[in-house]
């Protein structure tokens, strides 16, 4: 077995050597980085040949072979060069000079190894060291030839780091250039210089159409410059680059068909490399490069330096993303800067403008090995990701990624590896997100290049926090939707108008208030002016100054014109629209119900005025009946059946009672009348009033009554409610005087939003309904508007007094229930009352009689009242039943006797509204000190009369002025027999 030292400071060159001579089983290799390791591998063993490269740090191949040849020991030992210096006749002649007969050039073929491997072990003789003389010839050409291999490396590199400047400052001028044909035409002939050709052409393509949009050429005079044009667009060689993207290289051009895709005829071109300007997505022209110079043909060198700069260009033509190719190109130039740091001054320099590139740039820029370990990590990652590069460096990228996408980014970063694409946008891949130090995802847009360093491949990735954007488009998408909602909405129309007054669009909403379809605006027929009644075209005219001067004007009313020709109240307001050439928005209300609504509660509020002037009215005929009725019916006790004058006081009873029916209507339209409701059946109240209608109406008239089975009950004062239907129905006879037909019907209704929009404005809710229709002479709008008001009647002079529907209305609406009416002329009448459905059984009233000697009584009373004549009549009234009366006339009074008076006072009679302290309060402060005493309430009228309402829930005695002697003495009477209370509360 032969043992064969292998000498390289190249790990690749150690690996390629021992890798090709490992297939002889024959070999047993060793490997050392440099001569002085390799001195040492040779003494601590025997070998039998040595293959050493020539130039190599510390200790090159010919100082090594010399002092190998210097030891005695080691001095017949084969070498063999490795090298790959062109200067080769010389290399030979110094190698021979040393002892080395055997050379391998590189790049070397396998066979070419074995072959110069099997010569060198075969030799039987090493060649001598030279004589001492020559010693000193052969240090001066060692050094020679060192020297001239480090010019040639330094020549290298220069021009490399003259393309890096080149590139660098291109990148520079690129990114702060705004005017786009400068920028390409400062590209055209950058990109000749830092490949080294004689002139270049630029061609930029409109991505649609496929025309030429731009064109320029550089190094060319202008005649020369004239004849150089695109045969077409897409034709020949050009063609084929822009559909597969591939590089174009030509040799000797004169030979090469016209089919090129340029017209070159009458230049001596001999050379072309053509390559596509284009970024991922799309591809944009063309950059030719003509004659290369200081050489034949173009290399893969320049190709791949034309692919770079073309691809930069895409990225700055489409929307000025230069930065992002100048990143990854300048990513690879850093590492190649770094592996060089140690031949000179300047490419440090270059090294640092790179740097300082990337880390101004305010995009993450990562760079990772093939285990996705990071060796950069710039200043916006840390900005964005909020960990410190010192921290990141080294780290895997995995903890910039949110767990649940690590598996697809591996798969991703694989499948890049094994492609032949060298950049990726991968934002294709759907949403990507990133992972901060602290544990919060964000959303990233992100691409990713790959390129090779030692044979190893670097995967650098741009990284940029869309976070903000997102949230800026979801707001904007929010504000869009809520625009868009709030303009097709029903709650208001929208409109725009244009300088003619045209309207140029408006929401649904507005299109069903006027009655006009989307057609018609669609054709520009819709013109505010025409849609405007002339009185109110003043009103837009002001607007429109408004809007001009403010850029806004304030609500007004006017009426606009719907498609029928009626007219439509509306309120309208608007503003201008800015960098919109001036368009006008308008927001319009349909105010027509609100008008309906302002005419009811005008009419309420006139119908509300009167009834306070009834009920004033009739508080002091009350009061004044109350005396007149009393003290008539008192002298009618007094006189003889036989007196001549009995028949005057009885008309004069008459005329009061008569006065105290008028004043019970008036209170009945005021709502001002103490009601006593019960829970009823309407039916039954009908049925009952149905018994004196037909005396009442007379025989001409048919009256049908239909009852609704199984109605619920209602709550209501059954009195008023007969009252209720009677005037009805006597002012449905008084319609059809000639006779007719009347029907009465009752019914359940549940009224909903669609009801009372059609209909009129109630509660919603479960309402009895009663029904009375005629077909009589019917009305007018115009009258049906003035039925419900005090004293108004289409009757003749003394045929009515204009109280029944009044009284009508008051009754209802004070038992909590509305009116509906529908009239027309010659058609009849039909009124419709609502009343609410209670749940609860029916109150069955009872009465007794009594006789005059159970009237009587020996109790104390606390009589309280502020109008004389009625404090006189009452008091009179019970001391003739024989009761103690105490007299008040109001209720401070009253307080005072009760605290002067120590034995018991057995009942309190007291009117409701008076002076200093009224009833309720009176009864509140006497029911502490005497829980016992039995309450009566009397009262003609209240300002108030939930008061009144609140007294019969407290289920307390009450008596309505005007009242009869009899009516007082028997509810005393009932007050006094009913069992004692334990506390009287109020």
């Amino acid at each position: 077995m032969k043992t064969i030292l292998i000498v390289d400071d190249r790990p690749i060159n150690r690996e390629y050597l021992m890798t090709l001579l490992g297939y002889r089983p024959e070999f047993r290799l060793l490997e050392a980085r440099g001569g002085a390791e390799a001195l040492q591998v040779a003494r601590t063993g025997p070998l039998d040949l040595v293959i050493t490269d020539i130039l190599m740090p510390n200790m090159d191949g010919y100082e090594f072979v010399h002092q190998l040849r210097a030891d005695s020991m080691l001095q017949h030992i084969p070498v063999v060069f490795c090298t790959a210096h062109y200067l080769e006749r010389e290399a030979l002649a110094l190698a021979h000079s040393c002892g080395v007969a055997h050379f391998l050039f590189k790049p070397i073929e396998p066979q070419t190894v074995y072959d110069i491997v099997d010569a060198a072990l075969s030799m039987s003789v090493i060649p001598a060291m030279p004589e001492a003389q020559d010693s000193k010839e052969f240090d001066r050409e060692h050094l020679r030839l060192v020297t001239d291999k480090l010019a040639d490396k330094s020549d290298a590199l220069r021009a490399v780091n003259q393309k890096l400047n080149a590139m660098i400052d291109l990148n520079l001028q690129l990114e702060i250039e705004a005017d786009l044909k400068k920028l390409l035409a400062r590209f055209c002939e950058a990109a000749r210089d830092i490949i080294g050709a004689k002139s270049s052409v630029l061609g930029i393509l409109h991505p649609e159409e496929n025309q030429l949009l731009h064109f320029y050429t550089t190094g060319l005079s202008a005649a020369e410059a004239a004849q150089v044009k695109p045969l077409a667009p897409d034709g020949g060689a050009l063609g084929r680059l822009l559909a597969q993207r591939h590089c174009v290289r030509f040799m000797e051009l004169k030979k090469q068909p016209q089919h090129i895709g340029l017209d070159l005829r009458q230049l001596p071109v001999t050379s072309l490399l053509g390559t596509s300007i284009a970024t991922p997505q799309t591809i944009y022209g063309w950059l030719c490069l003509l004659d290369k110079i200081g050489g034949s043909e173009f290399s893969d060198d320049d190709e791949r330096l034309a692919n770079i700069l073309a691809s930069q260009l895409g990225r700055i033509y489409e929307n000025h993303r230069l930065l992002a190719e100048a990143r990854d190109y300048s990513t690879a130039l850093e590492r190649e800067i770094v592996e060089r740091l140690h031949i000179g001054v300047r490419l440090q320099e270059s090294e640092t403008q790179l740097t300082g590139i990337i880390a101004s740039a305010m995009d993450a820029i990562i760079s990772v090995d093939e285990n996705q370990r990071i060796i950069l990590f710039n200043h916006a990652a840390e900005t964005i990701f909020g960990c410190p590069p010192a921290t990141a460096i080294g780290q895997p990228l995995d903890i910039f990624i949110p767990k649940k996408y690590h598996q697809a980014h591996r798969q991703h970063i694989e499948k890049f590896r094994q492609s032949q694409v060298t950049k990726r946008v991968m934002n294709n891949l759907g949403e990507i997100y990133g992972l901060r130090y602290d544990g919060e995802e964000f959303p990233v847009e992100a691409s990713i290049s790959q390129s090779g360093l030692h044979g190893k491949k670097i995967f650098t990735v741009i990284l940029r926090d869309i976070s903000a954007r997102q949230k800026a488009e979801k707001a904007l998408q929010l504000s869009e939707s809520r625009s868009r909602q709030i303009i097709e909405s029903d709650m208001m129309g929208i409109i725009f108008c244009n300088k003619e007054e045209t309207i140029v669009d408006a929401n649904q909403e507005f299109l069903n208030m006027i009655g006009f379809e989307r057609e018609a605006l669609s054709a520009g027929l819709l013109n505010w002016e025409r849609l405007t009644p002339p009185q109110f075209r003043h009103l837009d005219q002001q607007a429109f100054h408004d809007l001009a001067a403010n850029g806004k004007c304030a609500p007004y009313e006017k009426e606009i014109y719907r498609k029928d020709g009626s007219r439509l109240p509306i309120l309208i307001g608007g503003t201008i629209l800015e960098n919109y050439n001036d368009v006008k928005i308008a927001f319009v209300l349909d105010i027509s119900k609100l008008k309906s609504l302002e005419q009811q509660l005008n009419q309420a509020q006139k119908m509300e005025a009167v009834g306070r002037l009834a009920g004033g009215v009739a508080h002091d005929f009350n009061n004044l009946l109350t005396a007149i009725i009393g003290y008539s019916q008192i002298v009618l006790l007094r006189t003889d059946k036989q007196d001549p004058r009995r028949p005057e006081i009885q008309e004069v009873l008459k005329a009061g009672e008569r006065a105290a029916d008028l004043t019970k209507q008036l209170l009945a339209f005021s709502r001002h009348q103490v009601l006593q409701p019960r829970v009823l059946n309407l039916n039954q109240v009908v049925s009952d009033t149905e018994k004196l209608l037909q005396r009442i109406l007379g025989e001409d008239i048919d009256i049908k009554v239909s009852l609704k089975a199984d109605l619920p009950n209602i709550k209501a004062d059954p009195g008023q409610m007969s009252q209720v239907i009677i005037n009805l129905c006597v002012n449905a006879r008084d319609a059809m005087p000639d006779g007719g037909k009347l029907i009465l019907e009752t019914d359940t209704m549940e009224v909903n939003e669609a009801y009372i929009s059609a209909h009129q404005q109630l509660p919603p809710g479960d309402y009895v309904v009663l029904m009375i229709s005629d077909n009589g002479c019917g009305m007018d709008k115009e009258t049906i508007s003035h039925i419900f008001e005090l004293f108004f009647t289409t009757k003749g002079p003394d045929q009515g007094t204009g109280l029944g529907l009044a009284t009508v209305y008051g009754i209802v609406k004070q038992s909590g229930g509305h009116l509906w009416v529908y009239s027309e002329p010659n058609y009849g009448t039909t009124f419709k009352i609502f009343l609410p459905i209670i749940f609860e059984g029916v109150e069955i009233e009872t009465t007794s009689q009594m006789s005059e000697q159970e009237l009587k009584g020996s109790e104390t009373l606390l009589l309280v009242e502020d109008e004389e004549m009625l404090r006189v009549l009452a008091c009179k009234i019970l001391e003739t039943c024989g009761y103690t009366v105490l007299v008040a006339t109001n209720g401070q009074e009253a307080w005072e006797i009760h605290q002067r008076y120590s034995e018991p006072i057995d009942l309190l009679l007291t009117d409701v509204i008076m002076p200093q302290m009224n009833g309720r309060e009176l009864v509140a402060a006497l029911g502490i000190e005497r829980p016992t005493m039995k309450i009566i309430y009397m009262s003609g009228y209240t300002d108030n009369t939930n008061i009144a309402q609140d007294l019969l829930k407290e289920n307390v005695k009450f008596i309505q002025k005007p009242f009869q002697p009899e009516n007082l003495a028997r509810l005393v009477r009932q007050s006094l027999n009913e069992p004692q209370r334990s506390a009287v509360v109020h």
